[in-house]
């Protein structure tokens, strides 16, 4: 899996009726199969995955998202 940047303002109203209109299967084969197409893929991160190491130099307004 690559790793791919997501900011919630590349979402736009389609997309986000796109993704409720998905089933769970869906949603799930979007996370696990990533491409460039898909405005969320890589964006989940597995519960056993450790988050990203510390930076010192990562300041306050370009920390991940939670």
């Amino acid at each position: 899996m690559s790793a791919v940047e997501f900011a919630p303002d590349d979402l736009d109203e389609d997309d986000l009726e796109a993704l409720a209109e998905m089933s769970d299967d869906e949603l799930a084969e979007l996370y696990e199969d990533p491409g460039p197409d898909d405005p969320l893929a890589g964006y989940a991160r597995p519960v056993n995955r450790l988050p990203p190491g510390i930076n010192p130099y990562r300041g306050i307004d370009d920390l991940h998202p939670l």
